[in-house]
């Protein structure tokens, strides 16, 4: 159970930094679809603003991009779907560092920042996790 508690600590600290949510494919706007490895198509699926969008294999993206450089479909999350290669080169984008071993986006960071900090996020989770228990439990 403390094993949750930090795994949740962690994301929210990491969060707070700025953490560029990096998967190994993105999304592109198209309406054609796209077909995998095994031959099974994969139909597009409407985006955030109401274009069609297809799922674009093998390309490494940033998932939470606050301020895309171009046309890119929006994320489910916030943010935009924007290739890694493209997000290195924005000026926002810090590198992996000793203390952040993953990449950040300093546009990122300033608008977690404006919000609640980690510790007083994580406190309402728990908070609100235990009133919720304690209703269900009677």
């Amino acid at each position: 159970m403390s094993n949750i508690f930090a795994q949740m600590a962690k994301s929210l600290i990491e969060s707070a930094n700025g953490m560029i949510r990096v998967y190994p494919n993105g999304y592109k706007f198209d309406d054609r679809g796209t077909t995998n490895a095994q031959g099974v198509y994969l139909k597009p699926t409407v985006s955030a603003d109401g274009r069609m969008k297809s799922i674009a294999i093998g390309v490494r993206s940033a998932a939470n991009c606050p301020k895309p450089p171009g046309d890119y479909p929006q994320s489910e999350r916030g943010g935009a779907w924007v290739p890694m290669k493209v997000c290195r080169k924005c000026l926002h984008h810090l590198p992996r560092k000793r203390r952040h071993p993953y990449p950040c986006c300093a546009a990122l960071r300033e608008i977690r920042r404006k919000g609640p900090s980690p510790a007083e996020q994580f406190t309402t989770m728990l908070k609100t996790a235990t009133d919720k228990a304690k209703e269900i439990l009677g």
